[in-house]
């Protein structure tokens, strides 16, 4: 059994060819592939392709880029989307201090509303990390998670 753990197959770089890639992704032997949403937008149509195809599933939530435009609504949309069984993971969510596309604090705001709500409903988190282990850590910590040995 082979599976895509961390596709992104909702971008526009797969607009032209989209059907084709996943055609060639199961003739290949990808049994299950698991696309993952960026924002609300990008979340949507994760779920859409996953509704579409059998053997794909779909990750919701706001990526760290997308922080600063994160509001309450846009996550309460993605709560109710969280309900399809086609949605198998809460993501990617994180924090990413390198690009600086949305601000630290927002960053750490959105990330800790997020992982609350994915333990509150029973999803794993998939987690983006970059430059910012230390408040990654914390963060985890906080909700019970990253006990070292």
């Amino acid at each position: 059994m082979l599976i895509d753990s961390h596709a992104h197959l909702d971008m526009e770089d797969f607009d032209e060819d989209r059907s084709k890639v996943i055609a060639r992704a199961e003739r290949g032997g990808i049994t299950h592939i698991v696309t993952i949403g960026t924002d609300l937008d990008s979340s949507s149509v994760a779920l859409d392709l996953a509704r579409k195809y059998d053997f794909i599933y779909s990750a919701i939530g706001y990526h760290p880029h997308n922080a600063d435009e994160c509001n309450p609504q846009a996550l309460d949309k993605l709560v109710k989307m969280a309900s399809e069984q086609k949605v198998v993971a809460w993501g990617e969510v994180g924090l990413d201090y390198y690009r600086g596309y949305s601000s630290p604090d927002e960053q750490l705001k959105i990330f800790l509303r997020q992982i609350e709500i994915a333990h509150d409903l029973n999803l794993p988190v998939i987690i983006h990390n970059r430059d910012a282990h230390d408040d990654v850590f914390q963060m985890l910590k906080k909700m019970g998670r990253g006990q070292r040995k």
